[in-house]
Formats: structure tokens, C-alpha cells, sequence
């Protein structure tokens, strides 16, 4: 590559669209970088043209990015955020979870260490590799404890905003290649990098998917009332075979 290139990559492209090597994201700022075997090079510039102009760069994070900085980027960019990732989002605008985001937490509510995005993937039939990027939370089980000494992932679709905010977001890069069957056996541990359409689109899928901060309070609800109901038939003893499951799903389907 001559010099020419190199600064081309520095500068951008028609002064919207950056052709940065690797994105930095820190609280204050997302810079792009040249990049080159695990090390950054050059001085870092800062992108002003708004977290969508730098969708196709690989990213990392600052080890002191919360997720509430990344979703304060994501914001600043809003109207062309909502129009990219529309399908995403099923329509739901990202300003609206502001106010939630920035309340207060409630300390007994998570139990949480950090957030992370981590890819999923596993084989399926005919040998196809199927690989996604989610975001996830990360921590001990409901009684404190590690599985094989390791934190475990869940699923944060249902969490108030405000009680994640505060947490680290990190990139998990490794991953494992898995057969989907009854022993889930792994085929291959390795590492990829994550580039900020993959991130950004896992992000705002799971803060979206249930709607807006109160769709979502009624979805837990619900949820809650159910496991309560199911407790009760338990303690009753009433049971049913799984042909009795899937007529009263068909019933309802109907």
C-alpha cells in the first residue's frame, strides 16, 4: 500500500463515509485507527459524521465503555439509525428508551457483572454454519454460583434499562463451533472479529424486542403470572402428556 491509500483511509471517503481499519469506541468519543496485527498505528482521529457512517469497520471497546455510552452514540445518530436498522427495530424508535436508560437503578433488581456481545454458532443440517452476533448479560446463576467456574449468559430483553446501564460492555470474540444435537458436541473453539453493523444491530434487537419500556413491564408481568399459574398446577398436581400441550396450543391457534 503506498502512502496516498494509507491517507486515504485516514481522512475518509467524501467526508461521510470512513474507511478506518478498527473503531475505538470510548465514552466520550468514537476514533478510527490504521490497524495492523493486533496493534493500533498513527495518531487516532475522531469520526464526526455519527456512529452510522463507521457501520462496516471492526470494533473495539474501551475498558471503561458502559452501556449507556454506547447507546448515547447510537442516539446521536438516531434518524439515520432508525431508518438502517428499521427491520431490526420492528419500527421502534431508539429515543423513546432514553428516559428509562437514564432513570435510577435499583441495586436489588440485577445481579449482573457486565454485558457482552458473543457470537452463537452451531452446525445444522448438510454441514451449514450457522453464526449469530448476540447481546447477552453476563453473571453468577440466581444463588450466587459459577457453572465450571465460568459466569453464565442471559438474556436481558426483559431487564429494566436503567438497572444495565452502569454495566461494562465488552466484546467476547471467542466462540465455539457446535452440532446442534442432544450433546451439543464441539467441533472447533476459535475468534472473530465483530464489526459495528454486527454490534449494533444485536444491540438495539434485544433492547427492542419486547417494544417499548412499558410493552415490555407487561410482558414481564404476564410472564411472571404465568410461572405463578404453572407453580400452582405443580403443587396440585395436575400434569398434562405432551399430545394435551399441543391440542391446547392448537385450540388457542384457532
Amino acid at each position: 500500500m503506498g502512502d496516498e491509500y494509507s491517507e486515504e483511509r485516514r481522512v475518509g471517503y467524501n467526508k461521510n463515509f470512513y474507511l478506518s481499519d478498527m473503531i475505538l469506541i470510548t465514552p466520550q468519543d468514537i476514533l478510527y485507527y490504521e490497524f495492523y496485527f493486533d496493534s493500533f498505528e498513527g495518531k487516532p482521529q475522531k469520526v464526526t459524521t455519527g456512529i452510522s457512517s463507521v457501520l462496516s469497520s471492526e470494533v473495539r471497546f474501551s475498558d471503561d465503555l458502559k452501556m449507556i455510552d454506547f447507546y448515547h452514540h447510537i442516539l446521536a445518530d438516531k434518524e439515520i439509525i432508525d431508518h438502517i436498522f428499521k427491520l431490526t427495530t420492528r419500527g421502534h424508535k431508539i429515543e423513546f428508551y432514553k428516559s428509562e436508560f437514564e432513570a435510577l437503578p435499583d441495586p436489588a433488581h440485577e445481579s449482573l457483572s457486565h454485558v457482552q456481545f458473543n457470537w452463537r454458532t452451531t452446525i445444522e443440517k448438510e454441514n451449514k454454519v450457522d453464526q449469530q452476533c448476540q447481546f447477552s448479560g453476563v453473571g453468577n446463576d440466581s444463588d450466587g454460583n459459577r457453572t465450571n467456574g465460568v459466569e453464565s449468559t442471559y438474556a436481558i430483553d426483559l431487564s429494566p434499562l436503567n438497572n444495565l446501564a452502569n454495566l461494562p460492555i465488552r466484546l467476547n470474540h471467542r466462540f465455539l463451533i457446535e452440532e446442534y444435537s442432544s450433546d451439543l458436541k464441539v467441533h472447533l473453539t476459535a475468534k472473530k472479529e465483530f464489526n459495528l453493523m454486527e454490534i449494533v444491530s444485536a444491540f438495539l434487537y434485544e433492547i427492542t424486542w419486547n417494544g417499548y419500556p412499558e410493552d415490555r413491564e407487561k410482558a414481564s408481568k404476564e410472564l411472571d403470572e404465568s410461572i405463578r399459574k404453572s407453580k400452582q398446577q405443580i403443587e396440585r398436581g395436575e400434569f398434562y402428556t405432551h399430545e394435551e400441550v399441543i391440542r391446547k396450543l392448537k385450540s388457542r391457534i384457532k
